[in-house]
């Protein structure tokens, strides 16, 4: 599924058909969250990390860049989908395979998104392979199921596209810390509450949380040596991607918007900022539009 997945398409829903592409995201950590000595952006680390533990998916022209889909190949989906249902078929999984993605019904665009989404993987797969099962709910019981759950099992849903989590320093290991097993803080969305015990360990240990928690805690110990510590995160990082335990999907903005606040003078920074100096605002609203100051 990772590489069947739509985005372009699926954003298209929200910000249009001319903004489809300004709002990917493809690392897991964000761009300019992190930069070496060398101005080099931590997520190119990523990218080279990903290039040498899988060169087959990810090639030398294979980059992470914002604002491009480097992501979805329905020829390789299909492949992987066809080795995939020949393991399933060995342990007696019947097909097809049913997911669900839940969706607040009061989010109009959201909704038309998750319909997106469904379209997309069936209409590459086929519904006789797999079917998403676009789950409509109100507002408290959506937020329920996803930004509020607790634990694993509270997270009624088998296909997430929502954490309610933003980073909180300027450093990776604020969003890699959230998967690792005992302390991560979304390790509920992917349905493993952080125990080290019983079925939750299990399933940990099955989709490699533990090796991965091993590769951000290495990170987490280099403090002298910036690039050393960026490509032991970045280690860490192109694991769950590679092995799908995540997809990278958007970034908020990419639309177009109005606004009193004058180009360029609002604050701007890679984690959450509220100092307000410095902001100027005009009588009466721009566009983005060609830049209009």
């Amino acid at each position: 599924m990772f590489f069947g997945i739509d985005r372009p398409t699926i954003l298209a829903q929200r910000n249009g058909e001319v903004n489809k592409l300004s709002a990917i995201r493809n690392t897991y950590t964000a761009p300019e969250l992190g930069i070496d000595k060398a101005g080099k952006d931590y997520v190119k680390y990523v990218e080279n990390a990903l290039k040498a533990r899988n060169p087959r998916d990810f090639g030398p022209t294979f980059k992470v860049d914002d604002a491009q889909d480097p992501y979805y190949n329905p020829t390789k989906a299909k492949v992987y989908m066809a080795k995939a249902q020949e393991e399933l078929k060995l342990k007696d999984v019947k097909f097809p395979i049913e997911l669900d993605i839940a969706t607040d019904s009061a989010y109009t665009k959201g909704m038309k998104m998750d319909q997106s989404l469904k379209y997309g993987l069936e209409s590459l797969f086929g519904v006789g392979v797999l079917k998403v099962n676009v789950v409509e709910m109100d507002s408290d019981n959506y937020d329920a199921s996803t930004y509020y759950a607790e634990t694993g099992a509270q997270s009624n849903y088998d296909i997430g596209n929502s954490t309610g989590w933003g980073p909180d320093y300027g450093d990776p290991y604020t969003f890699l810390q959230t998967f690792e097993p005992l302390v991560g803080a979304l390790l509920p969305l992917i349905g493993i509450d952080p125990v080290d015990e019983g079925s939750d360990k299990a399933s940990a240990t099955a989709v490699g949380l533990y090796d991965y928690g091993k590769k951000v805690k290495a990170g987490n110990a280099e403090y002298k040596d910036v690039a050393r510590r960026f490509r032991l995160f970045a280690e860490a990082e192109a694991q769950i991607l590679d092995d799908a335990l995540v997809l990278p999907y958007m970034s908020f903005g990419g639309a177009f918007w109005v606004s009193k606040v004058v180009p360029y003078t609002a604050p701007r920074a890679g984690i959450q900022i509220q100092r307000c100096r410095d902001w100027r605002e005009r009588r009466e609203p721009r566009g983005t539009r060609k830049g209009q100051g």
